[in-house]
């Protein structure tokens, strides 16, 4: 889209993890508020406008975090799906126009966003079209040294997260 920027956070590593989603609760989507193609007559005006962010947390109405397939053709996913079901109770809500946060085709040139659940969070973008990437940065952050010390470390949290009791009411 023409001078919007958003993006997500992850604190789990991208991985092909079939057809779950998984990652934590650390987990958030964001947006500027304002298209940088809006017009600014200074540089103070543009860093302005660009000091205005939208940011989306973990909801915890489901667990739909991100996903990926597979790693060679797959899109990476961020959020989707409606509420988890709830034990002993019907759940009567229409969260069909609940879609994906985001989600970035395997080229990274290509992508969607819409309204979901997961972040409680708009579409990131004004049209819910399929939208063409400009600029992807992708930055990693990792307190361990080491590919196994970091996939260690993924399991535990993983292990708190899909043993934890987030979504009981």
């Amino acid at each position: 889209m023409d001078g919007e920027v958003f993006g997500a956070f992850t604190s789990s590593p991208w991985r092909p993890h079939g057809h779950d989603y998984y990652g934590s609760g650390e987990a958030f989507v964001w947006r500027l508020a304002q298209s940088r193609a809006t017009p600014c007559g200074m540089v103070q005006d543009q860093i302005l406008l660009e000091r205005q962010i939208q940011v989306f947390p973990w909801s915890g109405e489901n667990r739909n975090v991100q996903s990926l397939v597979n790693a060679n053709d797959s899109p990476l996913i961020l959020g989707g799906g409606g509420a988890e079901p709830k034990t002993n109770s019907h759940n009567d809500d229409n969260n069909d126009n609940e879609g994906l946060a985001l989600a970035i085709d395997a080229t990274l040139s290509k992508g969607t966003s819409d309204k979901c659940l997961t972040f409680h969070s708009p579409a990131l973008v004004k049209s819910t079209d399929v939208f063409d990437i400009a600029n992807i940065e992708v930055w990693t952050l990792t307190p361990v040294e080491n590919v196994d010390q970091a996939e260690q470390l993924e399991l535990s949290r993983q292990f708190v997260f899909d043993h934890g009791n987030f979504l009981e009411q």
